[in-house]
């Protein structure tokens, strides 16, 4: 399979592509909030500083912390100072997101894509996320994205496209087959390919 990337050292690139498809296929559209959720505590941008502060405090630590005064400092090149999220009672404390307040409510959010699946130190993700930044355009522009999953007659797949507005791409596919691929225990690959035309479909 060309451009297919499988294998023990390559399944981090598998979960990478499985969180990012379910990151985007969870969107929802009309006048919800999207809402992140930490520790079992729901977040969404506009929430007040306040009732967000008492729901951290139930489930998480910041860091720095909120008494901390960030928020009154200057932003830096154009960029709010944010905070780490740590959840509580976890043995190794790494960052699972960050927040940014300012007027004080919520204005800014980031989540942690794959936790304990992906290693972002691996020489695979990297390769694989520097191949993606590598198609995609240098300059500011607008995309589409589109989740697509298909069916075939030996298994599935999801198909992740970003298009642009010349007509330029990349496509994401995620295969899981129903059997292992041959001489291996595994059934799913990834292959990341540049497109032309399918924005203007």
């Amino acid at each position: 399979m060309k451009n297919a990337v499988f294998g023990r050292l390559n399944l981090g690139i598998v979960a990478f592509v499985l969180c990012l498809t379910a990151a985007l296929g969870s969107a929802r559209t009309g006048s919800e909030s999207p809402t992140f959720y930490f520790g079992g505590r729901a977040f969404h941008v506009g929430m007040s500083q306040d009732v967000a502060a008492r729901a951290f405090d139930e489930c998480c630590v910041l860091s720095p912390p909120l008494s901390a005064g960030i928020e009154r400092q200057p932003a830096v090149h154009g960029r709010l100072l944010g905070h780490l999220i740590l959840l509580k009672g976890e043995k190794n404390q790494e960052s699972v997101g960050t927040v940014t307040f300012s007027g004080n409510v919520i204005v800014g959010m980031t989540r942690t894509l794959g936790g304990d699946e992906i290693n972002p130190s691996s020489e695979d993700v990297v390769a694989f996320a520097k191949a993606l930044r590598r198609a995609l355009p240098d300059s500011e522009t607008t995309a589409t994205v589109s989740v697509r999953h298909e069916h075939a007659s030996n298994g599935n797949s999801d198909v992740v496209l970003i298009s642009f507005p010349d007509g330029r791409g990349v496509a994401m596919t995620l295969v899981t087959l129903d059997r292992p691929f041959e001489g291996t225990t595994k059934r799913d690959s990834v292959t990341l390919d540049e497109t032309l035309g399918f924005a203007r479909r």
